[in-house]
């Protein structure tokens, strides 16, 4: 006997053109049953999407049987489960700029596709629309429709419904840009409660969730499902999410209503295992979000054992008792620009508390130090950086573009409209990999060229690599530097020294050497100095020399190259939170960094980025052999 709904899968068949607005992820694990059936009714549909299927290492032989009977789909198959990960990878692999998920128990029904990516072209702040949701054969509407449809909040009149924050990943529709600028399912989360962190952190840029019923997925839950170990799951990342992006009073709370019950304790020991990484990527939800956020809590019924910050419960199967989605209006503020929403703070901020004052954790790494192991992680600016265009059309080429203000630099002009090129250290590659994650994300190119800025061939190798990735080069930003903190001249090696002198000096020669040549009229070298080449730390002696050495030569190669309408410029940074700190200071000294300064703290490397952004926009047109002093209150000389 034929189902109703395998009759309207049989029944559905691609017309007309595939729409390539949106395309379809899927991800799968040893149900290679459900993954073929859901596949089957994903490839009749009407919009023909391109469909990506990542299989988190399946041991059943999904990945055959797929590859075999729907050829045009793209199989990815991984050697590991990464849980909800894998939907991050998927969407990386694809070029539509809306993307669709659905498990391998789930699909969408025809002509939902097209009408979330018209919806998507009509609202350039909606993110991520959630859809109604059919359980079974029988089509029963998942109860948590209802809860979705009825939302007490206000509304935005120009959304095309409820907004939210939270919602199911199977019955979802992202706008790929907020998707990966927001980070994507990380791969720790594994499945369960994942999209809790996800929608925070779109809301938190400016985007918007909105419910839209007319928007239909079909479900099957798969009767392979351990649900005892997802509610731990949810558990633990709900403690993950209150740690990271909640207040210190409200991330206690959820730890200890974790302690009430069995599942929740076996969540709590999941989560403590990850304590160090949540710490480091500790980066609390905005004023507004985390009112919305405290308004859902004071109104909803928890069950003993559920973290305050609870999850999206999964339709049609059993849910963690008293957990329900999160339902919150977002009101970010309209600026002009592509990412224009990012919110409006309520007032001004007092300076001295937009970063993380001393005394810091006492740390150490090994030079040239990760931006990933630092604590607290730095501020680069990927949840606040707002473009407006001020460098659409340009190519820019920074060395140490991996991490600290290179890295918030990168993130900027990306934002900004620019192409970027960094250069980096071999070991840095995995703050490489997220650089250019993020400048992707914004929708630029960027190109990662690793190697020792010391070999004069190797400066030649990068300039050349930008000219032929971009056909030119309009910004050259010499930012890579090297220090080490020695209390006694003997104690400074020659080794040392020359190291110095070739990261700080000879290579920002070399670069600008070959840059030149490729520099359009309007184009622009900044070199990063330093507070050390006007009030030198006897401690850094070689880096300090090398400073003043670059802002000297900045002023006399603004007046060389001014005749051929290229402008030179520096920017002085003062204390900045970056990996070369605890890399190349002994712990003493990075846990008090930033103290003496006017404002209390170290800078971050996002308050440093607007100095370069301005330097190399037109607006700067007028200015060449300055200096721009980032210094939280240090005066130049």
């Amino acid at each position: 006997m034929t189902t109703p709904v395998e009759g309207w899968i049989r029944s559905a068949r691609p017309d007309g053109e595939p729409d390539r607005r949106v395309a379809v992820v899927m991800i799968t694990r040893d149900r290679r049953d459900e993954a073929l059936r859901s596949l089957g009714a994903m490839s009749g549909l009407p919009e023909r999407p391109a469909i990506v299927l990542v299989d988190n290492g399946s041991t059943d032989g999904t990945v055959d049987a797929v590859a075999a009977r729907f050829p045009s789909v793209e199989v990815v198959p991984l050697d590991r489960n990464l849980g909800a990960g894998a939907r991050t990878i998927g969407v990386r692999r694809v070029d539509a700029p809306y993307v669709a998920f659905c498990d391998d128990d789930s699909w969408w029904e025809p002509g939902s596709l097209r009408r979330s990516a018209d919806l998507l072209d009509a609202h350039p702040r909606l993110a991520i629309v959630a859809a109604r949701v059919l359980v079974g054969e029988e089509c029963r509407e998942d109860p948590i429709c209802d809860e979705l449809a009825r939302s007490p909040l206000p509304r935005e009149n120009s959304m095309p419904g409820p907004s939210l924050l939270g919602f199911l990943a199977c019955a979802a529709v992202v706008r790929r840009s907020a998707f990966l600028e927001a980070g994507g399912f990380g791969e720790r989360l594994g499945v369960g409660g994942e999209e809790r962190l996800l929608a925070v952190d779109v809301a938190s840029r400016g985007g918007w969730i909105c419910y839209v019923p007319e928007l239909t997925v079909h479900h099957h839950p798969s009767p392979i499902r351990d649900h005892a170990d997802r509610r731990v799951n949810v558990i633990r990342n709900d403690l993950w999410f209150a740690w990271t992006r909640r207040p210190v009073p409200a991330a206690l709370r959820a730890t200890l209503a974790a302690t009430t019950s069995r599942e929740g304790r076996r969540g709590l020991a999941a989560a403590l295992r990850g304590l160090r990484r949540a710490l480091r990527e500790r980066r609390p939800a905005p004023a507004s979000v985390e009112r919305g956020i405290r308004l859902l809590e004071e109104g909803r019924p928890r069950a003993a054992g559920t973290p305050v910050a609870s999850t999206t419960p999964h339709p049609g199967g059993p849910r963690p008792p008293g957990l329900r989605p999160d339902l919150i209006p977002m009101k970010p503020t309209r600026r002009p620009g592509r990412h224009a929403a990012v919110e409006e703070p309520d007032m001004s901020q007092d300076p001295r508390e937009k970063g993380p004052k001393p005394p810091h954790p006492p740390q150490q790494q090994e030079v040239p130090g990760l931006e990933s192991e630092m604590t607290p992680a730095p501020d680069y600016g990927e949840k606040s950086y707002e473009g407006s265009g001020k460098l659409k059309g340009k190519s820019a080429v920074i060395t140490g573009g991996d991490s600290g203000i290179g890295r918030a630099v990168a993130l900027a002009y990306a934002r900004e409209g620019a192409d970027v090129l960094i250069s980096y250290m071999e070991r840095e590659e995995e703050d490489a990999r997220e650089i250019v994650r993020v400048v992707e994300a914004a929708g630029r190119k960027c190109v990662a060229v690793s190697g020792d800025i010391r070999d004069e061939s190797h400066c030649r190798a990068i300039i050349d690599r930008a000219v032929k990735e971009f056909g030119k080069v309009d910004v050259l930003i010499n930012n890579a530097a090297f220090q080490m903190t020695r209390d006694s001249i003997e104690d400074i090696s020659a080794e040392e020294f020359d190291r110095t002198l070739k990261t700080n000096l000879y290579a920002m020669f070399w670069l600008s050497k070959a840059a030149v040549p490729h520099m359009p009229e309007g184009g622009s070298i900044i070199n990063t100095t330093s507070i050390q080449a006007d009030s030198p730390s006897p401690e850094l002696l070689p880096y300090a020399m090398t400073k003043a050495g670059i802002q000297n030569f900045t002023n006399g190669l603004a007046q060389m190259l001014g005749k051929r309408g290229i402008r030179v410029n520096c920017v002085a940074p003062g204390p900045i939170w970056t990996p070369l700190i605890p890399a190349t200071m002994p712990p003493e000294k990075v846990e008090n960094f930033g103290k003496n300064v006017a404002l209390g703290r170290a800078g971050q490397p996002v308050e440093v980025a607007p100095a370069f952004v301005f330097l190399a926009s037109d607006q700067a047109s007028y200015v060449t052999a300055a200096t721009i002093a980032v210094t939280g209150g240090k005066p130049l000389i």
